[in-house]
């Protein structure tokens, strides 16, 4: 069950850096046709792989779209995830954050 719950996880992160990255390289979008069930892979982590692709064949038995395209996606490597906070401070009087009262 907690594999399930980590493969889940893992499933939805690859899904938003997916989207990002098609996003950024509409070359490689190119190749995906429109409507298709994104399965992701990972050499390094067969289990992972496995559960994906069962994932798929259940998704498979309840589509709308019976003949809907698949494509697999070998997710390679993660890069390091970067912050894009831009020069944030610690903040020593956190009363200064507060709605001030409004004068009557």
């Amino acid at each position: 069950m907690i594999a399930n719950e980590v493969y889940e996880a893992k499933y939805a992160l690859l899904g938003s850096e997916f989207d990002q990255y098609v996003q950024e390289h509409p070359t490689f979008a190119a190749h995906i046709p429109t409507g298709a069930l994104i399965v992701f892979l990972d050499k390094s982590e067969p289990e992972f792989s496995e559960w994906s692709l069962a994932r798929a064949r259940q998704h498979a038995q309840i589509d709308d779209q019976p003949d809907r395209p698949v494509v697999y996606v070998d997710v390679g490597k993660l890069g390091p995830r970067r912050s894009r906070l831009i020069r944030p401070r610690i903040a020593r009087d956190p009363g200064k954050y507060r709605r001030q009262p409004v004068a009557a």
